[in-house]
């Protein structure tokens, strides 16, 4: 009788026990999981709903831009879907009626719009600048940067953005290191665009890097010889600092 209860009781153990590693490895499969979402889910537009920019605009100036976006809902519904190239001209029409509302300062429907281009194609970039710029004008910084970080991961060469991402960063208070950084990033990546160089001048000048800076300007004035006055004349005037 007492090796019967005993057995019984090995029984009841060992189902348990199967239980309990059951539940531990949906556990661990369900942790994995979201782990694995929360690292590598689509980024999707914040929550937060924008608030309206007042552009003073009167009447007649209102009325430009709404029948902008009437008339390109209308040219939505004339495309068609089995039609070549059928998403490249929607999204681009969804950028068009984003920039509509944009001028209008209707911000949210201006995001919305952006958004509904890059639902279609995620690496438009006129859609993604049209949705920094929109972030920018709410003082949504943050989200602003995390378009303009998109937009130099798709496209190296956008200038626009690496000087837009490099403003964002100093203004949110961006050691020196890692601004000076960036700028070397752009500059490697848009083959030294001029307007990057003289920035980058700019900068180091401001944090007393003035060798460096002299050295920039007078990069500027190789890679565009039709403005060396304006570089010639900076060049001098730090030159004047050192002494």
């Amino acid at each position: 009788m007492a090796l019967k209860k005993a057995l019984f009781s090995s029984k009841v153990v060992y189902m348990i026990y199967k239980k309990l590693v059951l539940i531990l490895l949906v556990l661990v499969v369900i942790g994995s999981g979201l782990f694995i979402w929360s690292k590598y889910k689509p980024s999707g537009l914040p929550v937060k709903i924008l608030v309206n920019k007042n552009r003073g605009l009167n009447s007649d100036q209102q009325k430009i831009y709404t029948d902008k976006i009437k008339q390109a809902e209308k040219y939505l519904e004339t495309i068609k879907p089995t039609a070549s190239g059928a998403n490249l001209e929607k999204a681009n029409t969804y950028v068009f009626i984003g920039q509509q509302y944009f001028g209008l300062g209707q911000l949210e429907k201006s995001k919305k719009m952006y958004a509904q281009a890059l639902s279609i194609d995620s690496k438009n970039e006129q859609a993604l600048a049209g949705l920094g710029l929109t972030f920018l004008d709410a003082e949504d910084f943050v989200e602003a940067g995390k378009i303009y970080e998109q937009i130099t991961e798709i496209n190296p060469k956008n200038f626009n953005a690496w000087i837009n991402l490099i403003q964002l960063r100093q203004k949110e208070g961006a050691g020196t290191g890692d601004i000076d950084y960036l700028y070397k990033n752009a500059l490697e990546k848009t083959g030294n665009y001029i307007d990057i160089v003289t920035k980058y001048a700019q900068f180091q000048e401001q944090v007393g890097n003035i060798q460096s800076a002299i050295e920039l300007w007078q990069q500027a004035e190789t890679l565009n010889s039709s403005n060396a006055p304006v570089y010639q004349a900076e060049i001098i005037r730090l030159k004047a600092l050192k002494k």
